[in-house]
């Protein structure tokens, strides 16, 4: 869990370093193959752990925290800043 812990903080000051602004990254990680308790979500070291099929309903049940222009700016500033992984 270091290294996810790890990549959410750079995450983070990446895009606070773009927008001039702190941004709350939340780690999720998401595994495939495997089956996870369905009923409730599993954290380690307040990561939560999630089936990736349950990932984009879990990010639907949390709380609005940002409007729809703070999400398009943030995004707009992770295209620019967070190179898209690609297999070496």
């Amino acid at each position: 869990m270091k290294s996810v812990l790890y990549e959410g903080q750079a995450v983070a000051a990446a895009l606070a370093q773009s927008l001039g602004q702190q941004v709350q990254v939340t780690p999720v990680l998401a595994i495939h193959g495997t089956r996870m308790p369905l009923l409730r979500v599993t954290k380690v070291s307040g990561v939560p752990l999630l089936q990736a099929p349950q990932v984009r309903g879990w990010i639907g049940r949390q709380p609005a925290r940002l409007s729809a222009a703070e999400v398009a700016t943030i995004a707009a500033a992770a295209d620019r800043v967070l190179p898209p992984y690609t297999a070496s």
